[in-house]
């Protein structure tokens, strides 16, 4: 038999988009016991490009027999799509879907998607030995881990247990997803603009465990639990492989406890700091570091914490079994920013906890605090979270397709009223777009880099940092926004400029006005029932006069 694994169409071709390690282990798996396995990475094609004819054409020409792909809940719409097209090319295909948008709640998954079967947890050891049967045209209910429908009834096989030893596992399948494509797109891409600075970036995410052993009510761990880590020895001989194939010379780690482990992370800092990189960066807790860890890992090349913030108010982390305090925030982040680390985190508003005099508290310390790069979000609703159980206790999700395919719309669970909580949610959105927190600088130049296409509008840039007073050199394409905003090199602070004043002619006013525009009216129609209730119809709508204008700018 034929397998199709497919990333579905997340993005637009060219924006970045994590790459899919969950597809990469279950096909660099199922290559290594020997099936014939084909790959389709639908976020590289353009969009001009129909995906009924890109399908047809890897379908038909590889006689596909079984396919298969999976991703989290908030892609359902882009699974929805491919799945269809699949059955119209080939009723007879068999549809395989994994990851949380099957594991969250498989009864939704199976009755209103086009799957024959679920993969319920881990994926490499299921889908090998659900290849074996498919192939050998055995019983499915004889694999452990599977979810399936049987006479309209939702049919559970029983449980898999974790893979226990993750170097037992092959590195993921990156040729097959088109890994070099995906490198590409990150040199550009706005998410990774603190390291701007840095000359041939060749950035990679990385998985070094699973899971996560807190239990945090605005989430939802879709492998389990347990959390598993892999030896060093096997995470520096897929770094030794990254490096000799790709010249990858940033590594990112995705693990949602990297710190967990004081003394891994010294062992990994004592080992990295060997290898002629820019640097890497990862996610850590704020009450795992101290100043003579982060001065080991700043010297081992640590450029960049994404910490787990969420909010500044204590009764609220209570609320969220965050296991932190404000004071561990603010210590972790002034201690990172005395060690010349970049950071990030976000404030989340919305949780049932939060009272009219917490918010206020959360939007005045994100604003009386522009030196860290802390972003202010709305919490999302996650399927099967704890916060998304509560939800339907107390009735606020009446629809669960509705908010799955809406995107995870935003809900009052607050003690605000409605109007309140709306307009607070208006005001925060607008702030955060028009960059309200920043301190602005003052620019000391600005001209388009050499050699560079008309088309690139790309420039180099220097700025002096209103926080340390000194000039650091960027690199940076126009862009049509009200101001661009820069990470000091010296003291890691961010500031804005005014764009007109950096880009001049590549600068257009209009499509500023236009932008901000669009940004201004959605912040105030989210005030009404109506838009609210129908935004998974009015903003795909609005997001594509807004592209449509964007393009006609362009001419």
């Amino acid at each position: 038999m034929n397998f199709l694994l497919v990333v579905p169409q997340f993005v637009f071709s060219g924006e970045y988009y994590s790459f899919p390690f969950g597809l990469g282990y279950v096909s660099s798996f199922l290559k290594s016991k020997g099936f014939n396995v084909f790959c389709l990475n639908l976020c590289h094609y353009d969009q001009s490009i129909s995906l009924e004819n890109i399908l047809k054409e890897h379908i038909t020409n590889n006689k596909i027999d079984v396919f298969c792909t999976g991703t989290l809940s908030f892609y359902w719409n882009k699974v929805d799509e491919i799945l269809k097209i699949a059955k119209k090319i080939k009723p007879e295909i068999i549809t395989v879907v994994g990851g949380a948008i099957v594991i969250s709640d498989p009864k939704l998954a199976l009755e209103n998607l086009d799957i024959d079967i679920a993969v319920m947890g881990e994926g490499e050891e299921t889908m090998a030995e659900l290849a074996d049967v498919l192939c050998r045209n055995g019983s499915i209910e004889t694999v452990k881990g599977l979810a399936f429908l049987k006479n309209k009834e939702v049919i559970k096989t029983p449980e898999r247990p974790y893979i226990e030893n993750l170097d037992s596992l092959p590195f993921p399948d990156y040729e097959g997803f088109e890994f070099e494509k995906w490198t590409s797109l990150v040199i550009d891409s706005e998410n990774f603009d603190v390291l701007d600075r840095c000359e041939n970036l060749h950035y990679t995410e990385f998985i070094g465990s699973r899971s996560c052993p807190f239990s945090c009510t605005f989430c939802y761990h879709h492998l389990g639990q347990k959390y598993r880590q892999r030896s060093l020895d096997n995470i520096f001989k897929e770094i030794d492989y990254l490096i000799k194939e790709y010249d990858i010379n940033f590594f990112y780690f995705l693990d949602e406890l990297f710190s967990a482990n004081h003394q891994r992370m010294i062992d990994f800092a004592e080992r990295i700091k060997n290898y002629n990189i820019i640097g890497w960066g990862g996610s850590f807790r704020v009450n795992d570091v101290d100043s003579e860890i982060l001065k080991t890992l700043k010297i081992s090349g640590l450029k960049y914490i994404g910490y787990g913030l969420e909010n500044i108010n204590d009764e609220i982390l209570v609320s969220m079994k965050k296991r932190t305090t404000k004071a561990e925030i603010e210590n972790a982040l002034k201690l990172t920013r005395e060690a010349g680390i970049s950071c990030s985190g976000n404030i989340i508003f919305g949780d049932p906890s939060e009272t009219e005099e917490t918010a206020k508290n959360s939007l005045r310390w994100w604003l009386n605090n522009p030196q860290y790069n802390i972003v202010p979000v709305f919490l999302r609703v996650i399927p099967n979270s704890p916060i998304f159980q509560l939800a339907i206790k107390n009735n606020l999700i009446k629809d669960r397709l509705k908010h799955v395919t809406g995107r995870f719309p935003t809900i009052n669970m607050t003690k605000l009223s409605e109007g309140r909580f709306y307009k607070l949610m208006g005001k925060i959105i607008w702030q955060k777009n028009i960059k309200k927190q920043l301190k602005l600088g003052k620019l000391t130049g600005a001209v388009r880099a050499s050699g560079q296409k008309k088309k690139d509008n790309l420039y180099l840039i220097t700025t002096q940092c209103p926080f340390c007073g000194r000039v650091s050199e960027y690199k940076k394409p126009a862009t049509n926004s009200m101001y661009t905003h820069f990470y000091c090199e010296h003291c890691t602070s961010q500031h804005k400029i005014f764009s007109y004043k950096i880009f001049g002619k590549d600068h257009s006013i209009l499509m500023m006005t236009g932008q901000y525009l669009f940004i201004f009216l959605s912040t105030h129609l989210i005030r009404f029932d109506f838009y609210r209730k129908n935004g998974p119809t009015i903003i795909p709508f609005l997001i594509r006069i807004k592209r449509i204008f964007k393009f006609l700018f362009k001419l």
